[in-house]
């Protein structure tokens, strides 16, 4: 959902700002078909995809996917969005790593059904409690799309929008490589 939601961000500023979206296909992202892997490791350890349920192992597979992203994601660093990734990712990390387990503050507003869907994806989510650290961090900020409501950490929002300024970068037709940072001519 979250790459979907940033992908979908980030194409509908570049198409609203004007850019060219053929100039996508010319996106030279180091280490894309690693960061893709890693990516969707993380939906399968959350228990996201395929059906499988989040355990220990899940929690654990996360952890290093997570960490393995950050690093591919700063060796990008050059790339306008990808260190913005980064941070968020890092961030998810670090209050990950503090609580075992993301921080959900699910609002009195939230329908029952996301409460649900929490519980029974705790091996890598745990409700805000009293030995919470970081809580701030986690799942806390409320986000509507059409009927759906979805909770957000500070991390998520800025992955969203490093993706979001890495695709209006390259619609523009800024540096899309770091390739390019490098040529003196």
């Amino acid at each position: 959902m979250l790459a979907l939601l940033s992908i979908g961000v980030g194409l509908a500023v570049a198409w609203a700002s004007g850019g060219s979206l053929r100039r996508l296909a010319e996106l030279s992202i180091p280490w894309s078909p690693w960061i893709l892997v890693a990516f969707l490791v993380q939906g399968v350890a959350r228990g996201r995809l395929f059906g499988f349920a989040t355990s220990e192992f899940g929690f654990a597979l996360w952890c290093i996917s997570s960490t393995f992203l950050v690093v591919l994601l700063i060796t990008s660093w050059r790339l306008p969005g990808l260190w913005i990734a980064a941070v968020g990712l890092g961030l998810n990390l670090v209050v990950v790593l503090a609580n075992g387990g993301m921080p959900v503050s699910v609002p009195e507003t939230a329908v029952l059904s996301q409460a649900e869907q929490v519980a029974q994806s705790m091996g890598l989510y745990q409700f805000v409690g009293v030995g919470t650290i970081w809580g701030f961090l986690g799942d806390a900020i409320t986000f509507r799309v059409m009927s759906g409501t979805f909770l957000l950490s500070a991390g998520d929002v800025l992955l969203i929008v490093g993706v979001a300024v890495q695709i209006v970068s390259a619609t523009a037709g800024a540096v899309t490589s770091p390739e390019h940072l490098s040529d003196t001519s």
